[in-house]
């Protein structure tokens, strides 16, 4: 989302995965190192391997690292879904000039906050007021019965934990947007603001599974402009 839309004059990226704040850095600060490394790996599935093993011990990173951030960045270029959890695509094209690729990403985050935080940490430290708009990407229920989808799965704790922060940035004025999978959990959750469902085309590893379609939540607490601007 951070991506897609208008930059503000304020902005603010979190996520807990400290290998998606590393890559984020390194992509500002390191950004040389991180596409020498790239240059010098070639498609290997043993490779990957490797470097999801490593990725997977949730090891401490001393930030910036971008040998670190390069065997990340290789494993999710690499992955389904850029999903660490999923095998190996070997029908991801792989040699690109990096630093061309990164020249977008780089211009987008140049001049935010970039955080390392639980959620709940990050509302507390930024006050929501009236002028704010929060958008929250939660890892899914689904991802909470399976266990393996992300790096830093929720508890059914952490969900209701969520619900409670987004009343909170609801009573303080400032606009949300959350992005959910489409369970009946997060509709009793949600029920009192603005949930809207929206049909996705299912990125599958297969020609059967690309063809379908799925339905995921958006919860407001406004009426968008342009519902066909979402996403």
């Amino acid at each position: 989302m951070f991506f897609r839309k208008t930059k503000v004059k304020w902005n603010v990226l979190n996520d807990k995965d400290n290998n998606i704040v590393n890559l984020y850095m390194c992509i500002i600060h390191e950004l040389d190192e991180l596409v020498k490394h790239l240059e010098w790996m070639p498609k290997s599935r043993e490779l990957f391997e490797n470097f999801r093993t490593d990725i997977k011990e949730k090891k401490p990173i001393d930030i910036p690292d971008p040998y670190q951030a390069a065997k990340y960045f290789y494993c999710i270029r690499h992955s389904f879904n850029k999903l660490i959890h999923t095998p190996m695509s070997m029908g991801k094209d792989w040699k690109r000039n990096w630093e061309e690729e990164f020249k977008y990403s780089r211009m987008k985050i140049n001049g935010s906050t970039i955080e390392n935080l639980d959620f709940g940490a990050l509302v507390d430290r930024y006050k929501p007021n009236s002028n704010d708009f929060w958008y929250l990407d939660p890892p899914y229920f689904i991802a909470t019965d399976k266990g393996d989808y992300y790096q830093h799965n929720f508890t059914a704790e952490d969900h209701i934990r969520l619900k409670e922060k987004v009343d909170e940035l609801d009573s303080k004025g400032a606009k949300f947007m959350v992005s959910y999978d489409y369970r009946e959990e997060v509709y009793e959750l949600y029920k009192n603001y603005n949930v809207m469902t929206i049909d996705l085309k299912y990125m599958g590893a297969t020609d059967e599974h690309r063809a379908k379609k799925r339905k995921e939540y958006l919860i407001l607490n406004y009426e968008p402009v342009n519902q066909t601007s979402l996403f």
